[in-house]
Formats: C-alpha cells, sequence, structure tokens
C-alpha cells in the first residue's frame, strides 16, 4: 500500500521547510519508527489519506539523533519518492 515499511531507511535529498525554521527537516538520513492514522477514529483509522509515517533522524552509523522525532503524510512522502526527493535506502 505504502513505500515505506517499518525500519525502513531513506534519504532526504533537500531541505523540507517547516512552519518554524529551527523544525524545518533537514537532508540526511531518516528510518520509520512507526505508520499509523493519529488522532483518527471510525472509519477514518483505515483511509489512507489519513496515515503518516512517523520518522526518526539517523546518524551515518544508525544512532538516532534524540532531538528529532516528527511525522509526514505516507501519499505526500511517497511522491517525493517518485520525484527523486527522497531516496530508499
Amino acid at each position: 500500500m505504502f513505500k515505506l515499511k517499518v525500519g525502513d531507511v531513506c534519504r532526504l535529498t533537500f531541505i523540507l521547510p517547516s512552519t518554524h525554521r529551527k523544525d524545518d527537516w533537514k537532508t540526511g538520513l531518516y528510518r520509520v519508527k512507526w505508520i499509523g492514522a493519529t488522532m483518527c477514529y471510525g472509519s477514518d483509522r483505515n483511509d489512507p489519506r489519513r496515515h503518516s509515517y512517523q520518522f526518526e533522524k539517523i546518524k551515518k552509523d544508525g544512532t538516532v539523533y534524540k532531538s528529532f522525532c516528527n511525522g509526514y503524510r505516507c501519499q505526500a512522502w511517497d511522491t517525493m519518492i517518485d520525484e527523486g526527493k527522497v531516496e530508499i535506502v
């Protein structure tokens, strides 16, 4: 259904702006921590438009940056994979 599974690692090849500059997604490696429809109830939990990847930013050696834990809508992230903005490692 989605391009990534829990545990998959991908590389973001551009800076993804956020509402606040300090929260921008920097280039580098991100690992999928879990996939789900947060804050959704009933039939919305089964709607793929509501699902998001929860990521943790990792270093090249696989250790986790403790200061980052963020999510992104699955369909939008998968589109960035198709466009070559995100590479699956």
